[in-house]
């Protein structure tokens, strides 16, 4: 059957919303040149009118050819200017109608995956209403044998994981991605980065725990009335590089970006305030490391010796194994380390003599655009510290400081300003206090003596 193009209505809610320029060219012609091999798929309201059901792409291109005026057959006859060929599947309710195009779209190879997306997810809610009325319950298991001919295995977690996007495609950076298993990495992400900003509000903005200080605000105000009390200072602030166009932290997450503006500028600003504060915090002997970047060690060495440091002439080597930004992807190299500044106020001197070169794999247990390892903050402060001694990471990200310090019985103060980090931080010392409590519970129950020696003790600090 033939029917005149203008008679034809295309729903507002159809699922493909995407049409490719090219694509539908390269169609016209292909009709063009060989023929409409199957027609549109139309059905008629209860009016009568008429509703395209499936074949958008081919409507869309015999109306090109129509608008160049160029002829096109189907079964070996010419379709008359303005018309279309068309199949009709007569007078349909409107569930019936949408579960018609939700069959065909839902196994369609052509669609974006946002649409087919949207569509198995339409086609799950339809057959759930339509088993809810029977009494019946319609499962994942059971779409995905309708859609991909078995419940089981990669067809299983294909339909489920299409359920899981197809909520969230009102979210610009979701729908953006390039893929389904993009568009969940990005929402696992963006689940454990809300994660952390809901523990950083259940807190506040300041907490102590045992022997460490864990502090939400911004390092300048927070260190201004703060005089000669660390030990040692280490830090990974910023770069002054354009870090935050990086994009994905070198592969470790999809979603974080820094928050702060990282021009050289801004950088030099923020450390001629800064630098002379970390002087002005720490004890007559103290030790500072302080990660860079080597275009600006220079400038960093000046503003440290300026303010009082004797700064080491060479910057310490962290080399991270097994990772790297190629800045140049189609010229290399692969860049596989950072700079450290080591200074030094007054004669404090150091427990070991230890390599310049730090080889460490690259911490990725939180999705921070700048962690480091765990094991280069013991390492640093394992040559400067004895247990009890206070140390501090004025920006601290995501918090390794505070895992190197309780594991070397040092006393940590960690400052962040960044909402989502902050929330790691936290995260981390929660996870910290369930080791504790853990090793507490696990531990062999005082007996005789022991016991009652525990039990006077807290008989006197209860009276007391």
């Amino acid at each position: 059957m033939i029917i005149p193009m203008e008679e034809i209505a295309i729903p507002k809610n159809r699922q493909r919303r995407v049409f490719d320029e090219a694509a539908l060219l390269e169609l016209s012609t292909s009709i063009s040149d060989k023929g409409l091999l199957h027609p549109i798929v139309v059905r008629r309201d209860s009016e009568g009118h008429y509703l395209l059901v499936a074949g958008e792409r081919r409507f869309r291109a015999i109306r090109y050819l129509h608008d160049i005026e160029k002829p096109f057959k189907f079964n070996n006859k010419e379709v008359p200017l303005g018309s279309i060929p068309f199949s009709d599947l007569g007078k349909m309710d409107p569930i019936a109608a949408e579960e018609a195009e939700l069959e065909e779209n839902s196994i369609r190879q052509d669609l974006t995956w946002q649409e087919k997306s949207n569509a198995i997810a339409r086609l799950h809610e339809l057959r759930q209403k339509q088993a809810a009325k029977e009494g019946k319950i319609q499962t994942v298991g059971d779409t995905a044998l309708e859609i991909k001919g078995k419940r089981e295995g990669s067809a299983y977690e294909e339909v489920r994981n299409s359920l899981i996007v197809a909520k969230h495609l009102t979210d610009t950076e979701v729908a953006k991605a390039v893929s389904v298993k993009d568009a969940l990495k990005i929402l696992k992400k963006k689940e454990e980065q809300q994660k952390f900003v809901e523990l950083g509000i259940s807190v506040g903005s300041k907490v102590t725990a045992d022997s460490h200080e864990l502090i939400h605000g911004d390092c300048l105000s927070e260190l201004a009335n703060r005089h000669s009390e660390f030990d040692v200072i280490v830090s990974d602030p910023p770069y002054g590089m354009g870090a935050e166009s990086f994009g994905d932290g070198a592969g470790v997450l999809s979603s974080f970006s820094h928050s702060y503006e990282d021009s050289k500028d801004s950088w030099q600003a923020l450390m001629e305030r800064f630098i002379p504060l970390t002087y002005q915090i720490t004890k007559t002997q103290a030790h500072m490391y302080l990660f860079c970047d080597i275009d600006n060690f220079h400038t960093l060495k000046a503003l440290c010796q300026k303010a009082g440091w004797y700064v080491f002439r060479t910057p310490f080597i962290l080399y991270k194994l097994g990772t790297g930004r190629i800045p140049l992807p189609d010229k290399g190299p692969r860049r596989q380390w950072e700079g450290i500044l080591y200074a030094i106020k007054g004669e404090k001197t150091v427990r070991s003599i230890q390599s310049d070169v730090l080889p460490f794999a690259m911490d990725v247990s939180y999705p921070h655009g700048a962690v480091k390892p765990i094991g280069v903050y013991v390492d640093l402060l394992n040559r400067s510290c004895m247990p009890g001694d206070k140390v501090i990471d004025p920006f601290a990200g995501s918090g390794p400081l505070l895992n190197a310090a309780q594991q070397l019985k040092l006393n940590a103060t960690l400052i962040e300003q960044d909402k989502v980090s902050f929330g790691m931080i936290l995260d981390r010392k929660e996870k910290l206090m369930q080791v504790k409590m853990s090793s507490l519970v696990k531990s062999e129950p005082l007996e005789g003596k022991e016991a009652e020696a525990l039990l006077n003790k807290l008989s006197r600090g209860l009276s007391s």
